[in-house]
Order: structure tokens, then sequence, then C-alpha cells
């Protein structure tokens, strides 16, 4: 860790000031293979950079099962970064992969709809609209594969049955503390 002096005789720079921001992006979505301690290697595709905890955020597809992974490395691990393939690729590719769980975990939740009681169902939807308007929380109602998901900021999905374990999201945070508000509604 090395600290960055303004000028003579001034007090150095913390190390957040010192991290070179477009060095690394200007690697955005380029292929590389980053060594670590311990001989732990990964290969990926950088997704994003951290300019307060220089994590770096690899999203690694999977071609042969048509999965991706994403791999979240410190930046006090990282002992060298290579780059693979310099050809960028577009950004959309990870949507696709996100949207496809999205997918996924809405085709998981109608079969598991089948077993639940319809009128249940709606009583449970009429409850969360209820709560989430009493406490003004804004929502828009979608409906998807004949099934009514409440949509949040375009983060956080509520999708049947009404439950914290029914909450998908891309925001972490937003989506611990929706479902947190879906558990107090009995």
């Amino acid at each position: 860790m090395s600290n960055l002096l303004v000028e003579e005789n001034s007090y150095p720079l913390h190390e957040i000031y010192s991290f070179d921001v477009e060095r690394y992006y200007e690697l955005l979505n380029l292929l590389v293979e980053i060594n670590c301690i311990g001989g732990r290697q990964y290969r990926g595709r950088l997704y994003t950079v951290d300019p307060v905890t220089q994590c770096l955020v690899l999203f690694e597809i999977d071609d042969n099962n048509n999965s991706a992974h994403v791999h979240i490395i410190m930046h006090p691990d990282i002992i060298e970064l290579i780059i693979i393939d310099d050809t960028p690729i577009s950004s959309a590719i990870y949507d696709l992969y996100l949207k496809s769980k999205k997918t996924n975990a809405i085709t998981d939740q109608v079969t598991s709809l089948n077993t639940i009681n319809a009128d249940a169902i709606s009583e449970r939807l009429n409850k969360v609209r209820t709560y989430l308007t009493s406490k003004r929380i804004p929502f828009q109602e979608k409906t998807e594969n004949q099934l009514i998901s409440l949509v949040i900021h375009n983060v956080v999905n509520i999708l049947p049955p009404y439950t914290s374990e029914s909450v998908i999201g891309t925001n972490e945070i937003v989506l611990s503390r929706i479902k947190n508000i879906i558990k107090q509604i009995v």
C-alpha cells in the first residue's frame, strides 16, 4: 500500500485517493485472468470495479452449461491481472444471463403455485398491495405468464404467492428491506 503525496510537507493521501479508476475503466468488459494469493485463479469478463473497496467483479460465462458465475475479488488478494482478450463485449450480454435467471425464478414460482389455492393467493396479493400503499412504497403491477407481480422501482419484483421467499431483485440492500417488509404482513 503506497501513499501518494500531493506536495512536499503535506499529509499522505489515503489509498482510496490514489486508486486509478481510469485504468480499470479501460479494462471493463475485457476477458481477464486474475491470479490471487493462495494460488487461486479467476478468469472472466471484468464487469465492474468498486472504487471504494477496489474489489473487482468478474462475470464468468460458461458456454457449456449456458450459465454464468459472478466472482468478487478483493483488492488485497490480487497478485496479477492478465488481459486474455482485449476485445470488449457489449454489456448487454450480462443482461441476457441476469434476465434468464429472473425468468427461471418466475417459472419456478408458476410450478409452486399449482399447489396453492388461487383464492389464498389473491387474498395475499390484496394484503401486500394494501400494506405497501399504507407505507407509501410505490409499486407497479406487471402481468407476465398470467401472474401478477408487484415491481418496486424496477429493482425488486414480488412474485406469487407474495411471501418473502418470492421476492427477487438485483439490488441486495433494497431486496433485503422489501423482504423484511413482506415478512411483517400477516
